[in-house]
């Protein structure tokens, strides 16, 4: 807050003006007008704290919308005015189109204040509003149009790779987005769509490039979604290629330096994605942050784990699905961890976690020998190993059904037991432990049949 009983005897360390400074008449035939007279203290919304954003901008830079000439006022001050800048008694804010004072203003102070682009808010008083989306004068409610839209495409590719047809339709694109979020879908009915309205409504500050990628969904859901997602790109797979592989795809066909991948039965409840990337930004170590996953009645899943040892795997996969409070389970699902707190974890759920581009270009993307399940685990662990880190934060918090499209289905629990031994295969058969590798494939499939049968999957 400004104390005003101070101003006049203050000197603002400005290349504009001197709080106190008297600002010479100039002879009303070189007067070209005055811009915005600022008036102090600056209040926000509602009159609530020095946060009012109609005039504020970044600071050492010029207004966004301003161009190097601001417009001038029919509002002259007086020219033989003999008190100190900023004395004199506050006036209103006066709107020149879209800009603010950049230079001095004469007999007024001019105070360039920092603003963040989601403290902006549309006032009709102070400034017109524009088209929706577009612009810092454009609302940035969750339900806004603020954010700025790539224009949607539909493309086909059975197979994606760094020179196929959508990679290179990404470098379309005129403009680079900020974010990327991709979300792999296969018969995910109306649960994509409002997945991808909450991304959309959740943006905050990044422009958006949002990835739908259909592994041949027979239900149409893809269809719909995009249609009532304007914006959203479609990427249809003429086959079920498995997460990793969809995902690779949707990652291939974007530019941002940051992916958000989401599962489509999954919506986001609070934070903003502006915020979410910021955490990552905050920390340029994070290959992966993983967001706050709740179950749909509230409770927290436990999406950031530890990467079990051999017994301690063992010891879950054949206790949790008949016991899931054994001590080996809470520990490796870090059960005595309340999860409303930041830290450093092992692995995270591909179910909702923000990737950094730079991170995949040095330890590489998806492994595709995953069809489904424990990719996000082998991922983790490749970046852990490089040398990033791998974050959770309560940041982001999204809710996340589950098991859409793969509950009851006796093939994908098999598959589950498929993935686990491929990682233990690939990270931890070195050594004598490659000797247990039958051991291990043996006990994974008749845990897989075990719980197929207490669960009645066919």
């Amino acid at each position: 807050m400004v104390d005003r009983r101070r101003l006049g005897r203050t000197r603002l360390r400005s290349p504009h003006l001197r709080l106190g400074h008297r600002v010479p008449a100039s002879p009303p035939e070189e007067r070209k007008g005055h811009a915005v007279r600022l008036h102090l203290p600056v209040r926000g919304p509602g009159g609530r704290g020095a946060d009012h954003a109609e005039t504020r901008d970044d600071p050492g830079h010029a207004p966004r919308s301003a161009p190097s000439r601001p417009e001038a006022a029919a509002h002259d001050a007086p020219a033989d005015r003999d008190e100190p800048a900023g004395g004199a008694r506050p006036r209103d804010v006066r709107p020149v189109r879209r800009r603010v004072a950049d230079r001095a203003v004469e007999g007024q102070a001019v105070v360039r204040l920092p603003v963040r682009l989601p403290d902006i808010r549309a006032h009709p008083g102070v400034r017109p509003r524009g088209e929706p989306g577009r612009g810092p004068g454009a609302g940035v409610d969750r339900g806004g149009a603020h954010h700025r839209r790539h224009p949607g495409r539909v493309a086909n590719a059975d197979r994606l790779t760094g020179t196929g047809a959508v990679a290179g339709a990404a470098a379309e694109r005129a403009e680079l987005a900020d974010l990327a979020v991709v979300v792999v879908n296969y018969n995910a009915g109306d649960d994509l769509a409002g997945c991808l309205r909450s991304a959309w409504e959740a943006a905050g500050e990044p422009r958006l490039e949002v990835v739908v990628v259909d592994n041949a969904s027979r239900d149409g859901s893809a269809d719909r979604a995009v249609a009532a997602n304007p914006g959203t790109t479609l990427i249809r797979n003429a086959s079920n290629r498995g997460f990793g592989a969809a995902a690779n795809q949707g990652i291939l066909g974007t530019t941002a330096p940051f992916v958000l991948l989401l599962n489509p039965d999954a919506e986001i409840l609070a934070g903003t994605l502006g915020g979410f990337v910021k955490v990552a930004r905050d920390r340029p170590r994070a290959g992966a942050i993983g967001a706050m996953v709740r179950d749909p009645d509230g409770t927290i899943y436990p999406s950031a784990r530890r990467v079990p040892g051999l017994v301690e795997s063992l010891m879950h996969a054949f206790l949790s699905p008949f016991r899931i409070d054994n001590r080996w389970s809470r520990a490796y699902t870090m059960s005595d961890w309340d999860r409303h707190s930041e830290r450093q974890v092992e692995w995270v759920s591909g179910s909702c976690v923000l990737l950094r581009r730079e991170a995949l270009d040095q330890v590489g993307m998806f492994d595709e020998g995953y069809y489904m399940y424990v990719e996000d685990v082998d991922l983790c662990t490749r970046l852990r190993e490089a040398g990033w880190e791998v974050r959770f934060s309560p940041e982001l918090e999204v809710t996340h059904v589950g098991g859409t499209a793969t509950v009851g289905r006796k093939e994908m629990t098999l598959e589950h037991s498929r993935s686990i031994y491929r990682y233990f295969a690939k990270h931890r058969s070195n050594g004598w432990r490659v000797t247990l590798g039958p051991f291990v494939w043996t006990a994974l499939r008749l845990r897989a049949a075990m719980v197929s049968w207490h669960r009645g999957e066919r």
